[in-house]
């Protein structure tokens, strides 16, 4: 097992995914990223199709700025505008001004809804996959994904596109009882999709280390908001501390693994 000082009394290995979300909101954010990866601080990324640094994003990815099959999309519901005029016109998911609201979204929702979530992000993931970069798995800005109508269909758009793995929903830290619940439920419904063990943010993970430590070969996944201060420092944006420290107690140990989706 590991121990809290980061030594092994066993050989237990334990595979880490550490992924730098929001790869694609603007230039500086993607600049940020690719430090990251340079840094050994991230094992993966996942792509915004309707941001502005999206194009800037992709010819990083080409270039080799950012390890092959390191990345997955970034599906988004939460900010920005949306790439369908039908999503535009949804005031469940948009203002009036046409861009996403950032609002709550129910469980359930109308036929109409639905119909423009199928049509907005079967349009995101298009315009990725029309890029031919090969990509690893799915997530969400905000998570939207694990929201259970958003759920259903993008498990039928990674079937679609040849996807092999989705986010499941963060199964670590303290949550009521419907809440766990309804996660439980979520990340059963992924099926053969879901492939990692556990899935938190940063406080999450650091709450759980020593459950993480007592895991026999498996597989846990952070995420990341990677972006540089006014000191050219990279931080996590969520968290505003100095991501190097912030990830130390995981990959600093002998018996953790760096690896990416396209490796499971």
């Amino acid at each position: 097992m590991i121990s809290p000082n980061g030594g092994t009394s066993e050989a237990i290995l334990i595979r880490l995914i550490v992924n730098a979300d929001d790869f694609g909101y603007s230039s500086q954010v993607n600049a940020a990223i690719v430090k990251a990866f340079v840094d050994g601080l991230v094992s993966s990324t996942t792509l915004m199709p309707n941001m502005p640094g999206f194009d800037n994003a992709v010819a990083l990815i080409r270039q080799g700025s950012i390890p092959q099959n390191s990345t997955g999309v970034h599906l988004n519901l939460f900010e920005g505008e949306p790439l369908t005029e039908r999503m535009k016109a949804c005031r469940v998911f948009c203002d009036d001004d046409g861009h996403f609201n950032g609002r709550r979204i129910p469980f359930s929702a109308p036929r109409h809804c639905l119909d423009a979530v199928r049509l907005e992000l079967d349009a995101q993931l298009k315009k990725a996959m029309d890029t031919g970069i090969a990509f690893t798995h799915l997530d969400s800005h905000a998570h939207r994904h694990t929201n259970w109508f958003v759920g259903r269909v993008v498990i039928d758009l990674a079937q679609k596109y040849g996807i092999p793995a989705i986010r499941q929903t963060t199964n670590l830290g303290k949550s009521g009882l419907q809440r766990t619940l309804l996660r439980l439920l979520y990340n059963w419904r992924l099926g053969s999709l879901r492939k990692t063990c556990y899935f938190g943010n940063i406080p999450d993970m650091h709450a759980a280390f020593q459950r993480i430590c007592n895991m026999a070969d498996g597989v846990v996944e952070i995420m990341c908001h990677p972006v540089c201060n006014d000191g050219d420092q990279l931080v996590d944006a969520e968290f505003k501390e100095p991501l190097a420290e912030l990830l130390a107690p995981f990959i600093g140990s002998s018996a953790i693994r760096m690896c990416s989706y396209s490796e499971l």
